[in-house]
């Protein structure tokens, strides 16, 4: 049976939600925690947890009609990855460019499905590293190639110009962003969001719900 290494105490602290100690997760004790995050966070852990082998043994007996239901289901699925060698990469690339984008709550909660619920600041240190700071330089890069683009004609020299120094703004905070994730996830062990496009659009509903819950006073 899956049992990750869980300091439940240190992520109820962190993440504002009251979890009974245990040896593992429940389905309906990983529910709620999921349930807290906005409704493309909340589809993202559904599916990882989904796709993670032996998660779908932790369910008790009420879980058992939503365990056989789905486990042909992922073990078709794996096994088709598997066949053609993207299970691992999928694997690596969905954990550490996608769970590493999610905001530190629902990094969190990520950690414990990923099984390093002790280290979760691994998804922001790899994020930043190995996504984070190479984006950042392709923004430099697009820059680049708008300032090339203004030349060519006159009529694209003013939208090039300001295309290009949009890339180069956003490269910036990209990169001081990343910069200090990383170095804040090595030494002080602590997750943080990215900066830009794709985890805004993700993260956004999930900083909405929790401004109402803090709003309405819910806990």
């Amino acid at each position: 049976m899956y049992r990750p290494v869980i300091d439940y105490e240190a992520f109820a602290i962190q993440s504002g939600v009251a979890v009974a100690e245990s040896s593992f997760y429940s389905y309906p004790e990983m529910d709620r925690l999921i349930a807290k995050s906005g409704i493309i966070a909340r589809q993202i852990l559904r599916f990882y947890r989904f796709m993670r082998p032996g998660e779908l043994e932790n369910g008790g007996a009420d879980d058992r009609r939503t365990i056989d239901s789905v486990w042909s289901k992922e073990h078709s699925l794996r096994r088709f990855l598997t066949r053609f060698g993207l299970s691992t990469l999928a694997d690596l690339l969905f954990t550490y460019y996608v769970g590493g984008s999610l905001t530190r709550q629902d990094q969190l909660i990520f950690a414990q499905i990923r099984g390093i619920g002790d280290r979760p600041y691994l998804l922001t240190l790899r994020n930043a590293v190995f996504c984070g700071i190479p984006m950042s330089l392709f923004y430099f890069l697009v820059g680049e190639g708008f300032e090339l683009l203004s030349e060519v004609h006159s009529y694209t020299e003013l939208p090039a110009f300001m295309a290009q120094h949009i890339a180069l703004l956003m490269g910036t905070i990209s990169l001081i962003v990343d910069l200090f994730r990383a170095f804040d996830a090595a030494r002080l062990k602590r997750c943080w969001a990215p900066f830009g496009i794709m985890p805004l659009v993700v993260n956004m509903p999930t900083y909405l719900n929790r401004l109402l819950d803090t709003i309405k006073g819910r806990p």
